[in-house]
């Protein structure tokens, strides 16, 4: 619900006099009418009613009942894009569509687009080049969001990042040049939130959230040179103007088996979920096969659900699993034709033992295939599992097969304060993608400090944001490359039976890897 406050409306002359009278009866010594007394302490209720309203309504100031959500239990190395194929659960508001919010120094400023007729939007070549803009100008950051998805889940998230990120602003020194604008995308508004961006002279676009939406906002705003910072993890919708912000499969995959190789573990086998995510993390897979130290014995793809990873961990079991018979250990002649496949023509050659299982999911997914492998008699005292950073979840811990496992997730002392202040300052639990609002936010910052600090015309271009030196943000170290996608310090995490420990610290001072450097370039 919207609770909107408008402008005052003009005082009369009527009025004005009627005030001044007031004020003039109660100075004069010689009144003596009570009549003209009560006009007097009237006029000046008056002006103190008006004056009262005045401050405090001086523009157009809105204030936006926020859902009131719980932690959802998003990790920030979820991928974005698959939310987006969530079901609906709940209608939005008919009245929260076609509006747009815009945060500085505190306030929120109310517009309502219905009054903008499509002929105006967008029109109109921006009046300055937004690759040069003095230090001393205010810069207009756009954020674009589907903060009226027709989702619950889809619409609390945004506005959780949109929090977030005026809480980043809040945080950082100089912040007053900054104007936060957001525009909702969703309901196929994505090109009219852009075209509504350019006619507001956006500087840069923070967003949109889902890959979706990117052509569609790059077709508008690149050929003013108007970087965009979206949320997606699609790696293939990067470059010309956009770079990633979310988690890409590639640098989790790539930190995961590089810390197992760097500990002995050559022979892997991966269980990846059918779909676009389960695609990109097969793909380098493949790419990191090419090393000579990596042997993947076999890539398992399953559909979600429990019905396909109870189907594709059967095979898998039938195949590769040690069972027992009257006490004694064999192994599948499946699984012996298997091996045979694997080995060389030399004698000497000793066969391939799977020594790590890589399970490429979160959540129920995760908890299904953890079920079916410790049913199967998985034995992970042999066989290390591995994972992404779906792992960073409470289900995880419901597993007891799943301990002692490891996996890559964001880890910083910023991000429990982060929780805590987001908490405390909004009232409700932000999830772990919320932070990404606050490091692109912060991100931004950091390059409008820069540009004040050398008196640099040059703010938002492509050597600024491909800085080699990135950015620190809530969620650690991360830095932008050329081709649009990201690079980021993520940890190495071990499950235990309620918590995650942190068995290698996420680095402050190099994104390099030891392994895998070049297969993951």
């Amino acid at each position: 619900m919207l609770y909107i406050t408008k402008y005052i409306q003009p005082v009369t002359s009527d009025v004005l006099l009627y005030i001044c009278y007031g004020c003039i009866t109660l100075n004069n010594a010689h009144c003596t009418s009570w009549g003209e007394i009560l006009k007097g302490f009237v006029g000046l209720l008056y002006t103190f009613m008006c004056a009262t309203v005045f401050v405090s309504c001086g523009s157009n100031i809105m204030t936006v009942n926020i859902p009131q959500s719980e932690d959802r239990g998003l990790s920030g190395s979820q991928d974005i894009d698959t939310i987006n194929n969530s079901e609906t659960s709940k209608t939005v508001d008919e009245q929260s569509k076609n509006i747009v919010y815009a945060w500085n120094q505190g306030d929120i400023v109310y517009y309502n687009e219905n009054s903008r007729s499509d002929s105006d939007v967008g029109t109109g070549t921006p009046v300055r080049n937004k690759d040069r803009k003095s230090a001393s100008s205010v810069i207009n950051v756009a954020l674009l969001l589907p903060t009226g998805d027709t989702r619950e889940l889809v619409r609390d998230l945004s506005w959780s990042i949109y929090e977030a990120a005026r809480m980043a602003l809040s945080d950082m020194q100089g912040g007053g040049r900054i104007r936060l604008v957001l525009y909702d995308t969703a309901s196929g508004a994505a090109k009219v939130a852009a075209q509504d961006a350019l006619h507001d002279e956006a500087d840069i676009i923070l967003g949109p959230l889902f890959a979706e939406n990117l052509d569609v906002v790059r077709g508008v705003v690149h050929k003013y040179k108007i970087p965009v910072l979206s949320f997606s993890t699609e790696s293939g919708k990067a470059g010309n103007g956009v770079y990633l912000m979310g988690f890409i499969p590639k640098q989790e995959v790539c930190k995961i088996m590089d810390y197992a190789l760097l500990r002995g573990y050559r022979n892997f086998v991966i269980f990846a979920q059918e779909g676009r995510y389960g695609d990109a993390v097969v793909r380098i897979m493949d790419k990191i096969a090419d090393n000579p130290e990596v042997n993947i014995i076999e890539t398992v793809r399953y559909s979600s659900g429990y019905k396909g990873i109870e189907t594709a961990v059967g095979e898998y079991a039938s195949v590769y699993m040690i069972s027992e018979d009257d006490g004694e250990e064999e192994i599948s002649e499946a699984y012996e034709n298997e091996l045979e496949n694997t080995m060389s023509d030399t004698p000497d050659t000793i066969e391939p033992k799977i020594d790590a299982i890589l399970l490429a999911d979160g959540g129920k997914n995760l908890q299904t295939l953890a079920a079916y492998l410790a049913y199967n008699d998985l034995d992970t005292k042999s066989t290390k599992l591995l994972g992404l950073g779906g792992w960073k979840s409470d289900i995880t811990h419901r597993e007891s097969i799943l301990r002692g496992g490891w996996f890559v997730a964001p880890h910083s002392l910023y991000l429990d304060r982060f929780y805590a202040d987001f908490d405390r300052m909004y009232g409700y639990a932000p999830t772990e993608l919320s932070a990404l609002g606050y490091d692109a936010m912060a991100a931004v910052g950091v390059m409008v400090a820069e540009q004040e600090k050398y008196q640099d015309r040059h703010l938002f271009d492509v050597r600024r944001i491909t800085d080699n030196n990135g950015f620190y943000g809530v969620m650690g170290a991360f830095r932008f490359n050329y081709n649009g996608e990201n690079d980021r310090n993520l940890a190495v995490l071990e499950v235990n039976k309620d918590s995650f420990s942190v068995v290698e610290k996420a680095s402050r001072k190099s994104f390099a890897l030891d392994f895998l450097s070049q297969e993951c370039h």
